[in-house]
């Protein structure tokens, strides 16, 4: 039959996912799994609930300075990915990292791709510090290094200037109450009457933070949280924080979170004060 080398090569070929790609921990996929009409944006899965995953800082301007001397943006870069390849385990999730090429964006910038890709949620990955007055110092591989032993523990920040800040919260407090279900404990730090702190606490259990003025929260127009995962000043949870299973665990805290909210259609938890 003349034509049937032909017709077995369409049908092989329609087998083959034209998104395949290998990834590797802390990194964007290869071109073959960009998607969305901007490069900024690496999208996965596909699904009725899009979680936006912004990756905390950039290279060249790396965060917080870590207990080992290395940048926060290298632990949120592994997070993000961990988290991404979690979500994508929900069938009725679409995660997207955005600014997988590691570019170096303003904050506006960061903005406008968030806004472009028109998520439902949007989580933004950060790792945590302390103030000054409580750093110590140590010697690390022959190198000063500052840390801090004293806190540790994740945070959760709103800005009630968001267009939807009573969901942002009611999400707020849905993650955090499935992190400590899961063993994770909120950091009271943010809370102190310091200079640079006294950040009010919305919901001590949940360990959820109201500020405001934080560009990606104040100026995205869907539902936003800010997740500091550990506070990497503390000598122990850097190491935990470089611990893929460990960052694993996190991950499925925030999947199953992110499934309740799906699942409980939650409401917006009220918003007292606006200005």
């Amino acid at each position: 039959m003349p034509g049937l080398p032909l017709i077995i090569g369409v049908l092989l070929l329609s087998l083959i996912s034209p998104f395949s790609h290998a990834r590797g921990d802390g990194g964007p996929p290869a071109p073959g799994g960009m998607l969305g009409s901007s490069p900024s944006i690496a999208s996965h899965a596909r699904g009725d609930f899009t979680v936006a995953i912004d990756v905390g800082h950039s290279p060249d301007s790396g965060g917080a300075l870590s207990a080992r001397n290395r940048l926060e943006y290298s632990y949120n870069l592994k997070m993000a990915w961990t988290l991404l390849r979690e979500l994508k385990k929900e069938s009725r999730i679409r995660p997207l990292i955005i600014n997988p090429q590691k570019d170096e964006i303003s904050l506006k910038q960061r903005v406008v791709l968030i806004n472009r890709a028109g998520p439902d949620f949007l989580i933004s990955i950060h790792h945590d510090s302390v103030q000054p007055l409580y750093l110590s110092e140590w010697s690390y591989k022959g190198t000063r290094a500052a840390y801090c032993d004293k806190y540790r523990g994740y945070s959760l920040f709103i800005s009630q200037k968001n267009a939807q800040a009573g969901l942002s919260r009611s999400y707020a407090i849905a993650i955090g109450n499935q992190l400590r279900t899961s063993g994770f404990f909120p950091s009271a730090h943010h809370a102190e009457k310091i200079k640079g702190e006294g950040r009010e606490l919305l919901d001590a259990e949940a360990g959820v933070y109201r500020y405001d003025d934080l560009v990606v929260l104040k100026e995205s127009r869907c539902p936003a949280v800010l997740l500091e995962c550990g506070i990497i000043k503390n000598r122990a949870e850097e190491l935990l924080a470089r611990n893929p299973a460990y960052r694993g665990r996190l991950a499925r805290a925030i999947r199953s979170a992110v499934r309740s909210l799906m699942d409980n259609r939650l409401t917006p938890n009220p918003v007292e004060d606006r200005s």
